[in-house]
């Protein structure tokens, strides 16, 4: 059994959709997905964790999976207002709670940083992206929860602007699980996941 801890938006938006993958290349390894928030400390029953961070997190091995760039999502019918960023100041601007930066760091890097941020605000960048795409207003999205619906169509950027948020996304374990093979394939097939 193989325990992965993650946060619910990156086991729902990229970990399950890929899983399948996985389980073909190594049908004898039975994963166990466990969520927590954001902040959520390391547990010692994890094989591996998937985290936002910076990449320090004492007494764990991080290795970098990719970064983490911000980017307005909405649904197709809703961009079709959005023509320059100064747009934004009439629009519904979802919010994640753990994430209040986001919005500001895009906004000061499209020169509009004076901008009211005015929307609802949501628990989970999840959330946030699925409002998104059922046309309540647009969201900041997160590469790589973005990525499936915005390849799917359900999901446009109306702006080129990418912003990085400043973290990446790592797989993070113990240095004493690098000899156990269930985790050593699950290492290589994550590495090679996120490279694609």
């Amino acid at each position: 059994m193989l325990t992965v801890g993650v946060g619910p938006t990156f086991a729902i938006r990229w970990l399950i959709p890929r899983l399948a993958s996985f389980r073909k290349d190594e049908p004898d390894i039975d994963v166990r997905i466990t969520t927590g928030g954001a902040a959520a400390p390391f547990a010692d029953d994890w094989t591996c964790g998937i985290k936002l961070g910076l990449g320090s997190w004492p007494g764990l091995v991080a290795e970098p999976l990719f970064a983490a760039d911000l980017v307005p999502v909405c649904a197709p019918a809703y961009a079709a207002q959005f023509k320059r960023p100064a747009d934004l100041k009439s629009a519904a601007l979802l919010k994640v709670a753990h994430a209040l930066d986001d919005w500001p760091r895009w906004l000061k890097a499209a020169g509009v940083a004076k901008m009211a941020l005015k929307g609802p605000q949501f628990e989970f960048y999840g959330q946030a992206i699925q409002a998104a795409a059922d046309g309540v207003g647009i969201a900041m999205g997160i590469r790589p929860y973005i990525d499936d619906d915005l390849a799917a169509g359900r999901l446009v950027t109306p702006f080129a602007l990418t912003v990085p948020k400043g973290e990446h996304w790592f797989l993070v374990y113990q240095q004493a699980r690098l000899d156990e093979p269930g985790f050593a394939a699950f290492r290589r097939w994550i590495v090679r996941a996120a490279q694609s």
